[in-house]
């Protein structure tokens, strides 16, 4: 992600720098969508890896019915395939939250970076399509 894209995530009003995550932004969401899988001591690694299942999940919500259902299986099969432990149950709960928390979110995530902080908290930045 370039120079650019990460200025976005500071905004500025006025004369002042907004440092406080925005509920409107995807990153927000993103990370609100996965907060109860959070482990403690999570590695930045472990936490992308839970971010990128958060992302796959918001976009396969963008599906309806047996589209998504065929998608949801494909990516379980897929990531088996790797050795992930993802199960259809699992990211189908994840597909209701996002559903239940952000309903008219259609947003798709294009891409996503996580940045660890000095102090050890993740920082999650978010590209999404207009």
């Amino acid at each position: 992600m370039g120079k650019a894209s990460r200025r976005k995530s500071i905004r500025v009003t006025g004369s002042a720098i907004d440092l406080q995550p925005s509920p409107e932004k995807a990153s927000t969401r993103l990370t609100q969508l996965i907060a109860p899988h959070v482990a403690p001591g999570e590695t930045r690694d472990s936490y992308a890896a839970l971010v990128a299942l958060g992302a796959m999940a918001w976009n396969l919500s963008l599906f309806s019915g047996k589209e998504r259902s065929v998608l949801v299986s494909d990516a379980v099969r897929d990531a088996m395939k790797v050795g992930l432990p993802l199960t259809v149950q699992w990211l189908n709960a994840l597909i209701d939250r996002k559903l239940s928390l952000f309903p008219s979110d259609t947003r798709l995530i294009e891409g996503f970076e996580v940045v660890e902080e000095k102090d050890g908290r993740f920082t999650v930045l978010v590209t999404t399509s207009a």
